[in-house]
């Protein structure tokens, strides 16, 4: 398996996975099928010192697949076609990552809840008004 068979692989990977169930592929289902197809090989060889996951965000545009991450989920990763449209979606209760609570725990609130707010999507975004007087007193 050459670089270019890999990269044709993948593509396959991720479209067969989105035919089959209309979803990406967690990453970490796809480096097993690689190791089989590479016939005893390892793919790893071929990815220029890199990880599977950066080798698929620096490829992926030019050769028909992309990388999709969980917005606070670090870990979640998956893979799709290119022309797939999926986004992982975050809960309203899901807990927060580990960094926020570092977060709420330091002197800066006003930091705190920008950052907090950050991980919520565009149109739960437009629909909050914070009153100037309730950062002031957040800083105080």
């Amino acid at each position: 398996m050459d670089q270019d068979a890999l990269k044709i692989a993948i593509k396959e990977i991720a479209d067969k996975h989105w035919e089959m169930n209309q979803q990406p592929i967690l990453l970490s289902e796809v480096a097993p099928i690689l190791m089989k197809k590479a016939e005893g090989g390892d793919y790893r060889t071929l990815l220029d010192g890199k990880s599977l996951k950066m080798f698929i965000k620096d490829t992926g545009d030019k050769h028909g697949y992309r990388l999709v991450v969980h917005p606070t989920q670090d870990a979640k990763v998956a893979l799709a076609p290119l022309s797939s449209i999926f986004e992982f979606a975050v809960a309203v209760t899901e807990k927060l990552p580990k960094k926020f609570e570092t977060i709420r725990r330091s002197e800066n609130k006003v930091a705190a809840l920008l950052e907090i707010l950050s991980v919520l999507p565009e149109d739960e975004l437009a629909k909050i008004s914070i009153p100037v007087s309730a950062l002031v007193k957040l800083l105080k």
